[in-house]
């Protein structure tokens, strides 16, 4: 008999007097079945440290336990099954072996549903009987963590975890009990003849925004726990779930293998293997706020096949539900209020249903029935491990390029005014991105400006909205820059980067990086390295408080990540705009062509123009005409031009574009480009990438004019006819103005 727990304490107590009334005449064997509280033994924690000293002497053990819903669960399946645990492990957070062997019962479906499982402290094998497979899964047995654990003991008892009485296998029993916010002591009552303690416990779910209650039932006798029930109200209506222990038995020794036979016609399937899903769906890590969120296919309800890819361009509400789950269902008519306001606009909602239990019902008779009209995948047992979900409800919210910006573990209602908040801001951010665009296509750039401006005032400098930002300003920029107007390419870059906070290194960042010529243009070299030090050193700063946290968190590493290829590009524009003058750095080739040479040395003592370019870069292989007519014009007069580029692991023209490719199979490509560009200049691949540091690389093409002695004489990034008329300029003084 179970003790339900009522809605108030009173009521309560009274329930229990009355029980205890009832049952304190009945005796079986000769012992009461029930006692009025005994002062000695009434003290729960007490009870709870004795139980908890009785686990952890135990060696080896074996108990059968059944499990069943109560109240408004009473329809869920019923299991019963035989646990068998080995205590002991090499890994000090692993308390043992664990074996499950057991089936399950539907409600009105006498057809059982068999189960086995096991974890030999090596790996943990499962049995499917349906399709006659084992599934494996294979730790590393010294190197095993709590949350490995967890994990075993998830793969073992899913979906007959209640079966498993956690504290019989934990190391440090009754953790969460102990730290309860309320623990009383409610009698005593037989569970299988078997005299009990009945302690009774609350504490406080933040996450799900109720209150968690429970109770275990321990032995009078020796100290182990036989029962367990978790109750819960909502809506006035009681529901739960109770496991009963039927028989314990201590061993001296382990009378399980924990091992799985594997019967003929079996086969086993490494569990990365089961991982991948039907609908092409691929596990992986575990993800976080502002990380892309993973792609997934599935079909809907309506037997389409849909992919999360599908709906880019969208902020998109991932909810993760199951039909069972109360708190689930409690938040679809808050979900589907949303999804009606803001459907017109780009937003979207997918409902994912999950860890499905037998005999539960149809979730699409329920959405129907409820009359919910966002998507729903009935399937998404698979995405739900995929995105690691573990509690459910879970939601997570995609911003429009792809990106994680809120994930949400229970209670909708506590991120809905956050939602609601950034589908508006993203309504009025569509509305200015659709004018901005227009704008460009239009060459509208002045009315530009003015939506920038007022786009920058309204929001607040996040990654969604500085994406944005970062290219309507470059548009903006390259348009002046056509007009050679660079004082106006200054102020609009400058107008861009004053508004950024050094600890949110957006790409505005490298606005400086691919104008500066129009900065040289208005600020002497000393002045606009003075401006790019500013901000590096600002960026520095924020690097170096990140890499004194001994416990960074992935955005924070993803963060440190940018802003060190922000500064490393800073350092080399500062090196590029000091290289004149100084004494050329050494240069080291792998592979020569056009050449009989093969080191730079073999180049001293003439004049040397150094084209640092790419295969993929356009601007590049435009750039080779140019050269080659420098080349052929000044060779004689103890001058060469050599290109500069390095292996990609790719290859793309107009006619092919490939990638993973060999060193080998690149350097086919290279050879059959320069015939095909008609290049008669001498090519060398360097040991260092094309994007060399030394030379202050940041882009291609890159042209570095070294004199007779080694040094440095000028500098283009880029090659327009104005830099081109410089650099033959440069050429005829270093070789000698003849016709």
């Amino acid at each position: 008999m179970s003790i339900l727990k009522t809605q108030t304490k009173k009521s309560r107590v009274n329930m229990i007097i009355i029980l205890f009334f009832l049952i304190s005449s009945i005796s079986i064997f000769g012992k009461t079945l029930a006692t009025l509280n005994d002062e000695s033994d009434s003290e729960p924690r007490n009870i709870l440290e004795k139980s908890q000293s009785k686990i952890i002497s135990l060696e080896n053990f074996t108990y059968q336990a059944k499990s069943f819903g109560i109240g408004a669960n009473s329809n869920w399946p019923h299991y019963e099954g035989t646990i068998s645990v080995k205590r002991g492990h090499s890994s000090p957070a692993i308390p043992g072996l664990l074996s499950i062997k057991g089936k399950g019962f539907n409600p009105g479906n006498e057809k059982p549903q068999y189960f086995e499982a096991a974890f030999d402290g090596k790996s943990v094998r499962w049995r499917n009987n349906e399709n006659k497979t084992i599934t494996e899964r294979n730790f590393t047995p010294n190197n095993l963590s709590d949350k490995d654990w967890a994990k075993i003991v998830g793969h073992l008892g899913r979906p007959f975890s209640f079966l498993i009485l956690w504290p019989l296998i934990d190391n440090q029993p009754y953790m969460d009990e102990l730290a309860a916010d309320l623990i009383e002591y409610e009698g005593s009552i037989a569970v299988e003849n078997e005299l009990c303690h009945i302690l009774y416990f609350e504490k406080k779910d933040t996450l799900r925004n109720r209150t968690r209650q429970w109770r275990w039932f321990i032995s009078k006798n020796d100290w182990l726990p036989r029962k367990y029930e978790s109750v819960n109200y909502i809506d006035k209506r009681v529901s739960g779930i109770q496991t009963i222990i039927s028989e314990l038995l201590i061993e001296t020794e382990a009378k399980s293998d924990f091992n799985i036979t594997i019967p003929p016609g079996f086969k086993i399937i490494p569990y990365e293997s089961a991982k991948k899903s039907k609908n092409n769906v691929e596990l992986e890590s575990k993800l976080g706020v502002g990380d892309m969120a993973v792609d997934w296919k599935a079909k809907d309800s309506n037997d389409n096949l849909i992919s999360l890819r599908d709906f880019r361009g969208k902020t998109v509400l991932l909810d993760f539900w199951a039909l069972w789950c109360t708190p689930c269902k409690k938040s679809m008519p808050n979900i589907q209020k949303l999804y009606d306001e803001y459907k017109d606009g780009a937003f979207a909602v997918i409902g994912i249903h999950c860890f499905p239990q037998p005999g539960i019902g149809k979730p699409m008779d329920y959405i129907k029935r409820m009359d919910y009209t966002y998507l729903q995948i009935p399937d998404g047992h698979e995405i739900a491990e995929l995105y690691n979900v573990e509690l459910l409800p879970t939601y997570f919210v995609i911003d429009p390029e792809g990106k994680i910006q809120i994930i949400q573990k229970g209670n909708f209602e506590a991120i809905e005014p956050e939602l609601k908040n950034l589908l508006s801001n993203n309504k009025t951010r569509s509305n200015y991105s659709k004018i901005m665009y227009k704008l460009i296509e239009d060459n509208k750039f002045p009315e530009l400006e003015k939506k920038l401006y007022e786009f920058r005032k309204q929001f607040k400098p996040t990654p969604i909205f500085r994406q944005h930002l970062y290219f309507e300003t470059l548009k903006l920029a390259e348009f002046y820059v056509f007009s050679e107007d660079h004082e106006n390419v200054v102020r609009i870059v400058m107008d861009e980067i004053s508004t950024l906070p050094f600890d949110a290194p957006y790409p505005s960042f490298f606005l400086l990086q691919y104008f500066t010529n129009s900065f040289l243009k208005i600020y002497s070299k000393a002045e606009f390295c003075e401006i790019l030090d500013g901000i590096k050193n600002g960026l520095e700063k924020n690097m170096v408080s990140l890499q004194k946290n001994p416990s960074l968190e992935d955005e924070q590493i993803k963060l440190l990540s940018i802003y060190e290829k922000i500064v490393s590009n800073f350092q080399k524009i500062l090196r590029r705009l000091s290289l004149v003058g100084t004494e050329a750095p050494d240069l080291s080739f792998t592979h020569f062509v056009n050449t009989e040479h093969n080191s730079i040395d073999d180049f001293q003592s003439n004049v040397v123009l150094l084209l640092f370019w790419r295969t993929t870069c356009g601007p590049s292989l435009a750039a080779f005409p140019a050269i080659n007519t420098l080349f052929s014009k000044y060779r004689d007069r103890e001058f060469f031009t050599i290109g500069v580029t390095s292996f990609q692991g790719q290859y793309r023209d107009e006619e092919i574009s490939v990638n993973d490719i060999t060193k080998n199979e690149e350097m086919e490509f290279i050879e059959k480009l320069l015939a095909k560009y008609n290049v008669k200049f001498p090519v060398g691949l360097s040991e260092k990438s094309v994007f060399n540091p030394d030379y202050g690389i940041t882009s291609t093409p890159t042209c570095v004019l070294i004199d007779r002695d080694g040094y440095v004489r000028y500098v283009s990034k880029g090659l327009s006819n104005e830099s081109f008329k410089e650099i033959e300029e440069q050429i005829q003084k270093l070789v000698g103005n003849e016709s």
